[in-house]
């Protein structure tokens, strides 16, 4: 569902980061170091996946299965307040949602690379990362007029729940 588009240099205010680009089957992989993923807090024991506006960066939680490690080196993973999780593993992870195909929720199964490897606590989508490849994310509640709803670059729609005020899987 999330593809890479990367350019060979990724510049950050204070740094600039080199990348080693590696083309499989058409699909662009990369070599990234010094990575710091920022994301707000996440209730645990909450219902689904968190889309998150103040994320960059993808964490996978409990909620879904690694498929395989990066070769990339480890992220650093920080949120609110004082929380830091240090030299966390990338990963590319699938888990099951619903979408919306002629009218009734069908399960699929979808995938997502380049995330954190937490493990534990429901995975957080950076709303921002989702955007930035194509999916359409509507976040707002219904009640305000809003669509809640995430429409991937292929169409599939997604229906996001409210959860505490914060939009969910």
């Amino acid at each position: 569902m999330l593809s890479n588009h990367l350019s060979s240099t990724a510049k950050s205010a204070a740094t600039t980061v080199s990348l080693d680009l590696v083309v499989i089957g058409g699909q662009t992989y990369c070599h990234q170091a010094n990575v710091t993923y920022r994301v707000t807090k996440n209730g645990a024991g909450s219902a689904g996946a968190l889309i998150d506006g103040g994320a960059n960066g993808g964490v996978i939680g409990e909620d879904a299965m690694i498929v395989a490690f990066c070769g990339v080196p480890s992220i650093d993973h920080t949120g609110v307040g004082d929380l830091a999780v240090k030299d966390l593993k990338v990963a590319t992870a699938a888990a099951v949602v619903d979408v919306v195909d002629n009218g009734k929720l069908t399960p699929v199964i979808i995938v997502f690379h380049q995330y954190a490897a937490l493990g534990h606590r429901a995975t957080i989508h950076s709303k921002g990362q989702l955007q930035s490849y194509g999916c359409v994310v509507d976040d707002t509640p219904s009640s305000v007029g809003g669509k809640q709803r995430i429409v991937t670059h292929e169409g599939y729609v997604i229906p996001l729940h409210i959860c505490d005020g914060l939009a969910r899987m």
